[in-house]
């Protein structure tokens, strides 16, 4: 799990839970939801399109094979990952901040 932003309320740590992703993120405490910023949804909706375009990369100068089923299981899987990873970089970095859900 990753701390990402402090609640305003109890002023806990909020954490998120990297399988259920970065749009929505909820103060176990005192059960506030928090929500992307409108700036940082764009950077965010922006990130499915990186992976898969550098996963697709990968697959045709790693995968020598012509068999569309492995490369089809290697894209998938590996722009998953690379999701994940970039999603994580970028709540680090503070590209990606909350504000109060109305």
């Amino acid at each position: 799990m990753l701390e990402v932003h402090t609640c305003e309320n109890c002023n806990s740590k909020i954490k998120i839970k990297v399988m259920r992703g970065f749009t929505h993120i909820c103060c176990e405490n005192c059960n506030e939801h928090y929500e992307l910023q409108h700036k940082s949804l764009k950077i965010y909706a922006l990130l499915p399109f990186v992976a898969v375009a550098i996963s697709v990369m990968l697959s045709i100068n790693f995968i020598l094979t012509n068999d569309i089923f492995i490369k089809a299981v290697f894209i998938l899987t590996v722009s998953y990952i690379i999701y994940l990873i970039l999603g994580m970089l970028l709540v680090k970095s503070g590209l990606l901040v909350y504000e109060k859900k109305e």
